[in-house]
């Protein structure tokens, strides 16, 4: 863990929760804490998983790249028009600036901790995470997760020594991002500030800023886990960043100025055969392919 931090499931916190309080946490702390669980999870589960530690910070990487190397008149993602609609509905006391925007996309380790965590407990005065447990097992759960994740991100922010002022405009801001990370499109949601932003990021912009080279065969894990019944096909799961990527940005020449604003080249095609194999079996394949790049 960076920065000497020491792991501890209760680390004082001042909550908003009953029960005695020693201290609040930095936003450092508050955001090892974060990685901590994501570790401790994974740990627990014993199996790789997709959405850990090294997938959150691939997304807080390539937000922040992406931020910090567009500008006003190059910004093929939209965030500051994003950014002045979002500033429409939230009223004046709440606007953000797009250096408030730097620091929300810091605190997007939080958006998927919602898959390994139940909730957040505060204990003897400090901030103690709740896993799914059934039976003794720990397990991964996708199902609202970003809900949950968007619950865990404010009980964390809230017993942070962040200003109050900050905390007002922070936390509904990240929350927002968070609900905007889930997979596919509700109605309405494609006018909603950071939709197609933070999709294009997450699913996309994260793998050109990740070198796990065994992510995939935590992802198919983690669908056995939710369905082990369920079935893929092979080209869209091994070329899923190219097959998406023109569903959220059509125009091709806008999208390859966003890989350009990101310093990445777009994912390359992975030739694979033309089928569709139960999930068990694209594990086994995943597990027993050692030379495997994804």
């Amino acid at each position: 863990m960076s920065g000497g931090f020491v792991l501890a499931e209760n680390i004082p916190a001042k909550a908003h929760m009953s029960g005695n309080v020693e201290r609040l946490l930095t936003e450092e702390e508050a955001i090892e804490l974060l990685f901590s669980w994501y570790d401790e999870f994974e740990r627990r589960w014993g199996k790789e998983s997709f959405h850990n530690r090294g997938h959150v910070v691939s997304v807080r990487d390539a937000f922040l790249t992406y931020i910090v190397n567009s500008s006003e008149e190059n910004d093929p993602l939209s965030i500051r028009a994003d950014l002045q609609k979002w500033n429409a509905l939230v009223g004046g006391e709440r606007h953000v600036s797009i250096n408030d925007l730097v620091r929300a996309a810091k605190w997007l380790v939080s958006h998927d901790i919602g898959n390994g965590l139940e909730s957040v407990e505060l204990v003897d005065g400090g901030l103690k995470p709740v896993y799914f447990d059934e039976e003794g097992k720990f397990r991964f759960k996708a199902k609202d997760a970003e809900e949950r994740s968007a619950d865990i991100f404010e009980t964390v922010m809230t017993h942070t020594d962040i200003d109050g002022n900050d905390k007002a405009k922070l936390i509904p801001l990240v929350r927002h991002l968070i609900d905007q990370s889930r997979f596919g499109f509700s109605p309405g949601d494609k006018q909603k500030p950071f939709a197609t932003s933070m999709r294009f990021i997450d699913q996309i912009a994260s793998g050109l800023f990740n070198n796990d080279d065994v992510r995939l065969l935590g992802l198919a894990r983690e669908f056995m886990a939710e369905n082990p019944e369920r079935r893929h096909d092979l080209d869209f799961f091994y070329n899923f960043p190219l097959r998406r990527a023109p569903e959220l940005i059509p125009d091709r020449n806008v999208l390859m100025q966003v890989y350009d604003v990101l310093g990445k080249n777009p994912p390359e095609e992975k030739q694979t055969e033309d089928k569709t194999v139960h999930i068990r079996e694209l594990v086994d394949m995943l597990s027993s392919d050692n030379n495997f790049t994804p």
